[in-house]
């Protein structure tokens, strides 16, 4: 591991990057050959559940204490959001069908708005497009909780963090394509 200059965490080596980055491409040809056939489907935006009862919601502070350092990131994280939850916005998922977070996302690529953000990986905090949707996708998961969805798939992150919901079993962390959130319930839901 290297040192950041900037605020002095530590960063992944070059090697440990290339190792990461083709274990990722293993688990994504994976998840691509297992769901060939059988992939959740997008569910479109509807208007027929808006004026239905809250079940469930969840809050999040979108800034924390930072330092000058690592303000461009967490920048970058809120914008990543507010592009998510522009995407999710208004989905509405028929009775039993699977929610997939990445199958209704798509990859986040610059050209849907999306920029460097904080991704925790492997311990570190790296840039990465994208970066930070961990934090809509605990949402998700906690409000999915409160509203009584049946969750099909989730993964908490590997190491911890002081202070976060991971303290308390409430993270959702996901990785396009391989590490996903997905969830379904017996009643129409948004």
């Amino acid at each position: 591991m290297g040192r950041d200059e900037r605020d002095g965490s530590e960063l992944p080596t070059r090697w440990q990057g290339l190792i990461f980055g083709f274990k990722a491409s293993v688990f994504r040809a994976r998840r691509s050959l297992l769901e060939w056939r059988s992939r959740p489907p997008r569910h479109p935006v509807g208007g027929e559940l808006v004026e239905g009862s809250i079940l469930g919601q969840a809050r999040a502070a979108l800034w924390s204490q930072l330092s000058e350092a690592e303000f461009p990131l967490t920048a970058g994280k809120v914008e990543n959001l507010r592009v998510s939850a522009r995407a999710l916005h208004g989905v509405e998922v028929p009775r039993g069908e699977v929610f997939s977070f990445w199958r209704q996302l798509g990859r986040t690529t610059q050209s849907k708005g999306y920029t460097a953000g904080r991704e925790l990986r492997e311990g570190c905090m790296v840039p990465n497009v994208g970066g930070g949707l961990c934090q809509i996708t605990g949402l998700l998961y906690q409000a999915a909780l409160k509203a009584g969805l049946t969750v099909v798939e989730r993964h908490a992150h590997s190491r911890l963090i002081p202070g976060s919901m991971g303290e308390q079993n409430l993270d959702a962390t996901v990785f396009w394509n391989y590490v996903d959130l997905r969830f379904q319930a017996d009643f129409p839901w948004r």
